[in-house]
């Protein structure tokens, strides 16, 4: 496997839909149904597997909901319909079961890099435990029944999330999405379904789950990413032989205002710092930990850093805020 695979893919999801037997779809269920069934036998179920706590969605404070979110734990549909819902948590987050959301119950396991074959051994392992302890809607003809029908089957969604500087800048995402189409799998912006490419970022995953086994998902969207790569690899080549001054200018430009601006939107910071990335993967910029850089995106969102800086900031403080945290961090990190 190519090195520099791990300059496109960023991490890997399984995630799994399941729902109890007998019971309406969360958006019919009671409140005694919710409580007493689907959030009391899936805690029972779970906490049997190691550190695991569960987290009421009503109960929670808007900032950590918002934070879970933007760290991928828990969908939109969660924050914007927090009755009777909640979310189980493994110590090191790692693992999430959102507990009625669209489904009875999502569990999914997100890791760093290109690591779904991992990823599906961690999940596989609480759905295990869930279908042992509890009646879960099984079809022998459509497989696990599910809310949406193209999640009928095994209920699963594999997705690798991978960065496509150079096929964006280049403007052959279009093309891509087409191609990544006619091998059944989707193309979705860095939060799913009807969310932007902010970034650069993408997420392939499988279309439908019926009448393809777990493995053969997987394998799927593996080889299909490891061809991404392939062509976002080349495409980076290209980017360069037709004009090494202009994007050595942009990555440059890009560190030069990350490291010195007095304040910046969330927005903008997602242009530039996927140029400043693209420029270390090309070896234009020095840094000194690849890995500090996934972290510096992941605390300046918005709720993240409202969360770290332990104030109320406004949305003109939090772009100030912002602005300090990157001075402070990237200065010691980039070299030129």
């Amino acid at each position: 496997m190519d090195k520099n695979i791990d300059t496109v893919v960023v991490s890997s999801r399984i995630r799994l839909a399941r729902n109890f037997e007998n019971i309406p779809f969360p958006s019919r269920m009671s409140q005694d149904q919710a409580f007493s069934i689907v959030m009391k036998n899936t805690y029972d179920s779970i906490k049997k597997m190691g550190d695991y706590k569960i987290y009421t969605m009503e109960t929670l404070p808007s900032l950590t909901r918002q934070v879970m979110f933007e760290k991928h734990l828990i969908s939109k549909n969660l924050i914007e319909e927090p009755s009777f819902s909640a979310v189980i948590l493994s110590s090191d987050e790692k693992i999430s079961v959102m507990v009625n959301e669209e489904d009875h119950l999502r569990l999914q396991c997100i890791l760093d890099g290109f690591n779904l074959d991992e990823a599906y051994k961690k999940i596989n392992e609480i759905d295990d435990i869930i279908l042992k302890e509890n009646n879960i809607a099984f079809s022998e003809e459509l497989g696990f029944l599910t809310a949406c029908p193209t999640n009928l089957g095994t209920g699963m969604r594999a997705s690798v999330m991978v960065f496509l500087p150079a096929l964006s800048m280049l403007g052959k995402i279009d093309e891509l999405v087409d191609v990544v189409h006619k091998f059944g799998l989707t193309v979705r912006g860095a939060t799913g379904e009807g969310s932007s490419a902010d970034g650069f970022l993408f997420q392939i995953s499988n279309q439908v789950s019926l009448g393809l086994s777990e493995e053969k998902i997987i394998e799927k969207v593996k080889n299909t990413v490891l061809k991404i790569c392939e062509i976002e690899l080349n495409a980076r080549n290209e980017l360069m032989l037709r004009d090494p001054d202009l994007v050595t200018d942009e990555c440059m430009r890009s560190f030069g205002i990350l490291s010195c601006c007095y304040k910046i939107s969330g927005k903008e910071f997602n242009s530039l710092f996927a140029k400043l990335k693209l420029g270390v993967f090309l070896d234009i910029l020095k840094c000194k930990d690849r890995k500090l850089l996934s972290t510096i995106e992941k605390i300046v969102q918005p709720a993240t850093l409202l969360e770290v800086s332990g104030k109320e900031l406004d949305s003109e403080e939090r772009d100030v805020f912002r602005a300090e945290y990157l001075r402070k961090t990237l200065n010691g990190c980039i070299i030129l």
